[in-house]
């Protein structure tokens, strides 16, 4: 699952040029939809490749709300996010999805360290 922001759930520099340029961060939303869904469509595939059942959507809304509300929604026994490896007052300024959510504690929590490419 990757959760893609709306205009009235960006924030920090986005919720500015969001505010600033709306149609313009409306169509970079809509195209980050896109390419989302493409990657998880190969995702899905590599695991499918490899044996592994797999299934991916890509969902709009406040990140941290809407992971959480899924998986209350899947009663899943664990959350694995890609983690660019913020801490402190970078995790703090950037919005850390990861650190937002390990403070709900809500369900245990996996961290991998994203790749680059993502």
């Amino acid at each position: 699952m990757l959760v893609i922001p709306t205009l009235a759930t960006l924030s920090g520099e986005q919720a500015v040029s969001g505010l600033l340029l709306p149609s313009t961060t409306r169509a970079i939303l809509d195209l980050s939809q896109q390419d989302a869904a493409d990657y998880l469509e190969k995702a899905v595939a590599r695991c499918q490749a490899e044996g592994v059942v797999a299934q991916a959507e890509v969902l709009r809304g406040d990140i941290v709300l809407t992971v959480l509300a899924q998986a209350e929604r899947l009663n899943v026994d664990l959350i694995v996010l890609a983690s660019h490896g913020r801490a402190g007052l970078d995790a703090l300024l950037t919005g850390s999805v990861a650190s937002r959510i390990a403070g709900r504690r809500i369900r245990p929590l996996l961290l991998v360290r994203a790749e680059r490419s993502i």
